[in-house]
């Protein structure tokens, strides 16, 4: 696979994404059932509700890059 250079190609690599790790958290339970609520309204998964936040929301751009090019070069076996 060729590595992506366009921020906004990256950005749709990561919602395109069926691989992930799994991950606990902690939370209050009002807001985990308001985040699922909001997920189930949008038809998502809460994985991909989470998802869509850190991309959107949380997370800078060159974050974001960042982790991708660490990402491709791990998958890739260059580093």
């Amino acid at each position: 696979m060729y590595k992506i250079n366009k921020f906004d190609k990256i950005k749709g690599f990561y919602r395109s994404s069926e691989d992930g790790k799994q991950f606990s958290y902690y939370l209050q339970t009002e807001l985990q059932k308001q985040l699922k609520k909001h997920a189930t309204m949008e038809d998502k998964s809460f994985s991909k509700a989470l998802e869509d936040l850190l991309l959107d929301h949380y997370l800078i751009d060159q974050e974001i890059k960042q982790a991708y090019n660490e990402g491709y070069d791990k998958r890739n076996l260059l580093k």
